[in-house]
């Protein structure tokens, strides 16, 4: 199905995108106040960066999307690595 969003008509499969990304940062995002730390499924991430890398670094990096990519050691797992894409930084967590 394709539905007129600002961006042009898209496929609501598109649409829902980003929300479904949001969940899985989000919830990490609350996790901060607990001992241990989820991971975001392989799926989940590979998921997420399909749907935003083809957006580009200049619609994705900014005020209300994310933040500049954080460094983190090169042996990180798959999340931490995503977590850090998206601006997050682990060592302040």
């Amino acid at each position: 199905m394709v539905v007129p969003t600002p961006q042009g008509d898209r496929r609501v499969s598109e649409g829902l995108g980003f929300p479904a990304v949001d969940l899985f940062l989000h919830a990490w995002d609350l996790s901060a106040v607990c001992p241990s730390r989820p991971e975001i499924p392989q799926e989940a991430v590979e998921f997420a960066h399909a749907f935003l890398d083809p957006l580009g670094e200049a619609m994705l990096r900014g005020p209300g999307v994310f933040g500049c990519e954080v460094w983190i050691p090169p042996d990180s797992s798959a999340s931490e690595r995503f977590l850090a894409w998206s601006g997050r930084d682990l060592r302040a967590a």
